[in-house]
């Protein structure tokens, strides 16, 4: 019976054993497959962490995609723009000089005319001045002529011939006025357009 006895405490010591052996073993694996988990856990949070902040990248990215979007449409508008001013300005150059080519062309035509007033008024001033002499010789020819008809038909002739002279002086005086002002108002007219 002894040896049934040791028998019995011997199977009891192995399967004490075995079952201490299993244990061991299925808390090893079960640690293990806890560490592991725990490993994949913190794998998983650290994927999350780097999807937020490629999520967050990818926000700040387009953000700065839109921003520059803008930028360029804004560009463009003023390239646009400028071009569009760029072609006015241009125009409007064009248009002054042919502004000025007509200035030019009109001073040279008031000029001329100028020239041609200018001729005129010595002509005129010219014949004013032989008309005075003429005037003046004919007075003279008057006081020196003896009188040949009787007196009150002389005296008539006298009249006519002198009030023709007044009228003729005033004439020419009237005509060189008009020719003074013409010059002065053309030389001011041409003195304005300049």
């Amino acid at each position: 019976m002894n040896i049934i006895i040791i028998i019995v405490i011997a199977a009891g010591v192995a399967f004490t054993l075995y079952a201490f052996m299993a244990s061991t073993t299925e808390t090893k694996e079960k640690k293990r497959k806890e560490s592991s988990i725990f490993d994949l856990k913190q794998q998983v949070i650290s994927l999350n962490v780097k999807i937020q902040n490629l999520e967050f990248d990818n926000s700040s990215q387009r953000t700065e995609m839109e921003k520059l979007s803008s930028e360029l449409t804004a560009a463009k508008e003023d390239l646009n723009d400028s071009r569009e001013n760029e072609g006015a300005i241009k125009e409007d150059l064009q248009n002054m000089r042919l502004a000025e080519d007509n200035l030019k062309s009109t001073l040279d035509t008031l000029r001329a005319e100028n020239e041609s007033l200018k001729d005129k008024l010595m002509e005129k001033e010219n014949e004013n001045k032989r008309l005075t002499d003429e005037n003046k010789d004919f007075r003279e020819k008057l006081k020196i002529s003896p009188a040949q008809a009787p007196s009150s038909e002389m005296d008539t002739v006298k009249k006519n011939i002198t009030d023709a002279i007044h009228n003729i002086e005033k004439k020419n005086i009237e005509d060189s006025q008009k020719n003074k002002e013409t010059k002065i108002d053309k030389d001011t007219g041409s003195k304005d357009s300049l």
